[in-house]
């Protein structure tokens, strides 16, 4: 899984979190919690030098990354609170609608 998720955190900046989470949910039968909370370290992983190395070729616009860095601070909070009240299949319809969101957006953008 790691395997797949890092080339494309590498390449495109996903947190590859769109593709671990369904596949240790699938594969591994994990509940949504175990799949989020073991998704979110590997990503933390592949995040920290995928950052670096955007930083260092000169593809982040920090007047708009650190806010929103802190702003997600905040935020992952919040969305913990709110999962803390919510079933394993609500997670799991959250997560889909969540996707398929972000899919339509990005073929939207693309026209």
């Amino acid at each position: 899984i790691g395997l797949m998720a890092g080339p494309l955190s590498g390449f495109v900046g996903v947190g590859g979190g769109f593709l671990m989470i369904p596949l240790f949910v699938t594969l591994l039968h994990f509940d949504m919690r175990t799949a989020a909370g073991t998704s979110l370290l590997g990503v933390f992983c592949l995040a920290t030098p995928a950052a670096i190395s955007q930083m260092v070729m000169g593809n982040v616009s920090y007047l708009v990354g650190v806010p929103v860095a802190i702003g997600s601070i905040f935020g992952t909070a919040i969305g913990k609170r709110i999962a803390a009240h919510m079933s394993d299949r609500a997670l799991k319809i959250a997560f889909s609608v969540l996707l398929a969101v972000a899919a339509v957006l990005l073929v939207i953008n693309e026209f």
